[in-house]
């Protein structure tokens, strides 16, 4: 990585890229693109940002994939969540899964009929690339409701609030790179984590508490430019702008 940002290298003939990406950095997609011509890419954004984003289409991806839980689902601490799949048409027969369409009933009203189930097991047998046995259809009514309830200007809505919160904190919790961000941050910082929890509110967690122990640090440090002392801040749209501020007071 360089500035938080991934380096594409011009013999990978497919990459993942998630953006914003572990770091919180917005990922350069169009460079992406324009450097790997004839790479398969697949993007991993967050579907709240894509209210106030480009969609990574528009920059060439060719498979979307993504995770409903910020639509509407609690974090369920590793349960069950749903999955976003969107890709060309060129690969809908590369795709696992089923695809439902819209149609028309005999009295043409508007109804949805399964179209596409090419590649299921009791289809494909052993060439079978999915396997349909857990109903995540709670969780999809779930964020059709979140969806219907916000819209596209309250989803817009939701996004700019974690921005402007993230952007309030930026201005005194300098990000360790030069990039653009939405809501989350590396930063060094001096936390008293007795100080946040006196006021009611958990304190932020080191790098080296939530990252994989075989990874050494200074093998961490050369991929991603930080230490493991270092500080990913997050902010969302439930914070109000008093809360914010007493956040920003305790560093």
């Amino acid at each position: 990585m360089k500035e938080g940002r991934t380096q594409i290298k011009e013999n990978d003939n497919i990459f993942v890229m998630q953006s914003p990406n572990f770091l919180g950095a917005l990922e350069d997609l169009e460079e992406a693109r324009k450097k790997s011509k004839g790479v398969f890419i697949v993007a991993v954004p967050d579907p709240v940002d894509m209210a106030i984003l480009e969609p990574p289409g528009s920059f060439g991806a060719d498979i979307v994939v993504s995770d409903g839980q910020p639509l509407g689902n609690y974090p369920y601490f590793g349960g069950a969540s749903l999955g976003i799949f969107l890709t060309k048409k060129e690969n809908i027969r590369r795709t696992p899964g089923r695809i439902i369409g819209e149609t028309q009933d005999m009295d043409g009203n508007t109804c949805y009929a399964m179209i596409l189930q090419t590649r299921e097991q009791h289809i494909r047998r052993e060439k079978a690339t999915s396997n349909i046995c857990t109903a995540t259809s709670l969780l999809a009514v779930r964020s059709a409701v979140f969806l219907k309830y916000y819209g596209a200007d309250g989803l817009k809505k939701i996004a700019q609030t974690s921005e402007k919160n993230s952007m309030f904190l930026r201005e005194k919790l300098k990000p360790v790179f030069q990039a653009e961000y939405i809501k989350e941050f590396p930063t060094y910082a001096d936390v008293d984590e007795k100080k946040f929890l006196e006021n009611g509110i958990l304190p932020p967690v080191r790098l080296e508490r939530i990252l994989p122990k075989f990874i050494d640090e200074i093998e961490f440090e050369s991929i991603t430019g930080l230490k493991k002392d270092a500080y990913i801040i997050c902010t969302t749209e439930i914070f109000s702008d008093e809360e914010i501020k007493r956040v920003r007071e305790l560093f």
